[in-house]
């Protein structure tokens, strides 16, 4: 299974449910049973999850602790799939996807309670835009006499591609802003750009250990990039200086143990990831904690219950170092760089 989760976006990841006592809890109350669901649909992961937990609600709207947040048994939980041709509006449903469930036993402290967690599960493919079809997904939760549902379009699909094959960090002036440059994501509401610089040190003892250095160049919304957007490019503009920063910072230039470093000729991979108008909504509106303690979110677009149901991607291309910038970086002579042949 590929893992849901990303180094990519610190923005994709779910909030901690922390449940707060209330000291003056009214036993005899008509409490309300809160379904709060958490799923981002990945068409690159072979496995997709949702998170389905119950919490309970006094008159007063106070969130109120309960001794499992797991429904006994197993829900009646499915994923339906929708079709359309791209030229058209009218979608058709094609498949229904039911979940299964598992109990993960080595849940790392963080989100959720761990280190057992029970998790709704699809192995079946979430399908990617084309060229010719737009897919949409709508999550189906059927809980005693009622239906649980949210909807979400896949993001992402072939027509999601980076367009650089070089990168240029070199400090010679240029007439324009060196930029990164890819097509819409479609259904895409925030994209965050990553550089990653690959290399090995060779060690005294003709040791190789790997090494990567990677930085963000930020998030953005689909109206921040229609700014800078060229011949229906989207255009994100990079800091030269930022590349030899950063290695400045990861590497140890005192360490005789290491006899140089080499890098081959692709060696910086440029990451771009994108995720839905839901999950972009709800991480804005709810700010950077997602907690629910004593509240509600402010945001969400499971009708029924609370959370979020939406969609992400990412696309990722290994490039040359262009210009200057491999002179530059050979000839620090206390960083012992050289490209391999």
């Amino acid at each position: 299974m590929k893992k849901i989760g990303l180094a990519f976006f610190a923005f994709f990841c779910f909030g901690t449910i922390i449940i707060s006592c209330k000291p003056d809890i009214n036993l005899f109350a008509e409490y309300k049973d809160i379904t709060i669901v958490y799923s981002i649909l990945d068409s690159d992961n072979d496995t997709n999850f949702v998170k389905i937990n119950k919490v309970f609600m006094d008159p007063d709207m106070q969130i109120l602790p309960n001794d499992s947040i797991n429904y006994p048994g197993k829900l009646d939980a499915r994923i339906v799939e929708y079709k359309a041709n791209i030229h058209s509006s009218h979608y058709t449903q094609t498949r229904e996807l039911i979940l299964d469930t598992i109990t993960i036993h080595n849940k790392v402290p963080g989100s959720f309670e761990y280190p057992d967690q029970l998790v709704y599960y699809t192995t079946e493919k979430i399908h990617g835009n084309d060229e010719y079809s737009d897919y949409k997904y709508e999550l189906q939760i059927h809980k005693n006499d009622t239906v649980i549902t949210a909807e979400t379009y896949i993001v992402g699909g072939s027509r999601f591609i980076i367009l650089n094959g070089v990168v240029n960090f070199d400090h010679a002036a240029t007439a324009s802003p060196r930029c990164v440059e890819f097509y819409e994501c479609p259904n895409g509401a925030m994209y965050e750009l990553v550089f990653q610089f690959d290399f090995s040190e060779i060690t005294t003892s003709n040791d190789t250990i790997r090494r990567n250095v990677s930085w963000s160049l930020g998030t953005f919304t689909k109206n921040d990039l229609e700014l800078t957007m060229n011949q229906n490019k989207y255009r994100i503009p990079y800091n030269s200086s930022d590349f030899f920063y950063k290695i400045s910072k990861a590497i140890d230039t005192t360490d005789n143990t290491i006899v140089e470093r080499v890098f081959f000729k692709d060696p910086i991979t440029i990451t771009v990831a994108s995720c839905g108008i839901e999950l972009y909504n709800f991480i804005t509106i709810n700010g950077p904690s997602t907690s629910i303690s004593q509240t509600i979110p402010d945001y969400t677009n499971i009708n029924g219950g609370y959370g979020v149901f939406s969609s992400r991607t990412m696309v990722s291309k290994a490039v040359k170092l262009g210009g200057q910038t491999i002179p530059e970086l050979e000839k620090r002579e206390n960083w012992r760089f050289r490209q391999a042949e």
